[in-house]
């Protein structure tokens, strides 16, 4: 798995990018690096660009994911989510998750095909819009640098 992230404390707001297999393990603990980097805020907003990745993730996985992030909500971290797929895989695992995690709860994670409707889910400008985009492309160059 590949996994880069950047934090615009400007606009509140967490950018994540996941590339290649993701399993459970991998995921929490990249969680727990941006809940402990002093950039981050409590009440921060998530895009989670998963559309070139592949969730290994058994039932069991989803599970105590939720139950992590459940927490977090709980908590008031982590309410608005957006994640940006762009295979079924992608969507069924996103929406599993988002099931559990917000059972009998008003919050929900949208889940989008593309960076335009999920930067609108959050009302952001067109030049916050240009930003995230920059912010976003720099995450999967990164990836692209690594993987060479």
């Amino acid at each position: 798995m590949q996994y880069h992230y950047h934090i615009i404390p400007s606009l509140k707001l967490v950018i994540q990018f996941y590339a290649g297999n993701i399993s459970l393990k991998e995921v929490m603990d990249t969680k727990e690096l941006i809940l402990n980097d002093p950039a981050f805020g409590s009440d921060f907003k998530f895009i989670i660009d998963v559309s070139t990745a592949t969730f290994r993730l058994s039932d069991k996985d989803r599970m105590l994911f939720s139950c992590y992030i459940k927490n977090l909500v709980s908590q008031g971290i982590h309410i608005d989510t957006a994640i940006l797929t762009n295979k079924p895989n992608q969507v069924v695992n996103a929406k599993m998750i988002d099931q559990q995690v917000n059972k009998n709860s008003k919050h929900t994670h949208e889940i989008f095909s593309t960076l335009k409707k999920t930067v609108s889910f959050f009302n952001f400008t067109a030049q916050e819009f240009k930003l995230i985009k920059e912010n976003l492309l720099q995450l999967k160059r990164q990836s692209l640098t690594e993987k060479a």
